[in-house]
């Protein structure tokens, strides 16, 4: 009946109606005593809701839509977490009802959180383009994890998420960073201060040092041709690429990282040629290091 405008008034009753029966049949429940709170809720939301409904513009009307949507899933959420406090009291909550109660609080919480976005970006009071902010992908895993303590699969796998978002972010913000505004020199001097020769760095793809380091490990690792090194972490590669040096064409480099960027990224710094020959005992992986 809401499809066309001539059917869409006659909805409209039909389903303030079966509220009206909803909420009467509520009412008549024998556990409901509480009168003075319904009838002042009941008072203070026909104060609101009447005046606001006559008054508004028709150009507003999606505005006020969103609003009353909100509303109601807002008071979905407050109801279902009112249970909960009933039935904890009471004893303990029983499972089924811990899956209701649980689904009605999240739909009720992003019912009203998507109907004030709704309202405020119809209003032009926020802006129109998508709301986003740090680290939201590995947030939201642990707000959907079932069990998000740790030692248990869903823990690792949000703090998975958590260091791949970091370490992208942290190597684009690098990135972005060294072309624009940081010379080389200065991510070199950094190396540097951490164990890098001069000579090490002056041999590697510029994008190889992000200017980020906790040391030089082929500087004390004593490594000897033949000899199969794996870096965990590698990164860009820096490391990895040292070692390949080192241990020669009779050993092996592997790095390994969870981050398919940095993997991308060390495979186009092993593709440079040294000292005008491409190293062929390096590999890469996307990986983890507990798998």
């Amino acid at each position: 009946m809401l499809r066309t405008p001539v059917s869409a008034r006659r909805g409209n009753v039909v389903a303030a109606v079966g509220m009206a029966i909803a909420v009467a049949a509520t009412l008549l429940q024998p556990q409901v005593s509480n009168w003075g709170l319904i009838v002042a809720g009941i008072a203070v939301g026909t104060a609101i809701g009447v005046p606001a409904a006559r008054s508004v513009r028709m150009t507003a009307m999606p505005q006020m839509v969103a609003v009353f949507n909100g509303m109601g899933a807002g008071a979905a959420a407050l109801i279902a977490a009112a249970d909960f406090r009933r039935l904890d009291s009471l004893g303990g909550v029983p499972r089924i009802d811990a899956v209701t109660i649980l689904l009605s609080c999240m739909i009720g919480a992003i019912g009203f959180a998507g109907s004030m976005v709704a309202f405020g970006k119809l209003q032009e009071l926020i802006s129109g383009r998508p709301l986003v902010y740090p680290l939201q992908k590995p947030i939201n895993a642990a707000i959907l994890a079932p069990d998000a303590t740790p030692g248990t699969p869903a823990f690792d796998a949000f703090v998975h998420e958590l260091v791949r978002e970091l370490s992208t972010k942290s190597g684009q913000r690098c990135t972005c960073i060294r072309r624009a505004l940081v010379p080389q020199a200065s991510h070199d001097a950094v190396a540097e201060a951490f164990g890098y020769t001069p000579e090490e760095l002056a041999s590697l793809p510029a994008d190889a040092n992000l200017g980020l380091s906790c040391g030089n490990p082929t500087a004390t690792a004593n490594l000897k041709p033949g000899e199969v090194v794996v870096d965990l972490g590698c990164g860009a590669g820096i490391d990895v690429l040292l070692a390949a040096r080192k241990v020669g064409p009779t050993g092996k480099a592997i790095g390994i990282d969870m981050t398919p960027e940095m993997i991308e990224r060390a495979k186009r710094n092993a593709a440079h040629p040294v000292d005008g020959k491409i190293l062929t005992n390096v590999e890469f992986h996307l990986s983890t290091i507990d798998r």
